[in-house]
């Protein structure tokens, strides 16, 4: 399946696990504090506070949309070492 907003069409990511994925991470220098990460989060997981985005990582199913949708690519999805 595929999404597409604003432009940009988001592909489905390989199965991942919270196993196997870190969580998102924020690289606060360059967050434009935009939201348009929020909204395309299906689990509801990111939200706007305090002049900038916070994740939970309780709801972050780390599927990676944000990460593929980021204007400025502030938002990281790693792979843990193990």
């Amino acid at each position: 399946m595929k999404i597409h907003i604003l432009g940009v069409i988001l592909k489905d990511s390989p199965q991942l696990t919270k196993r196997n994925v870190q969580p998102i991470e924020v690289d606060y220098q360059i967050c434009l504090v935009c939201g348009i990460c929020v909204g395309i989060c299906p689990a509801n997981a990111m939200f706007l506070g305090n002049d900038r985005l916070n994740i939970s990582k309780e709801l972050c199913t780390r599927c990676g949309r944000c990460v593929q949708i980021c204007p400025v690519r502030a938002l990281l999805l790693g792979m843990d070492s193990k």
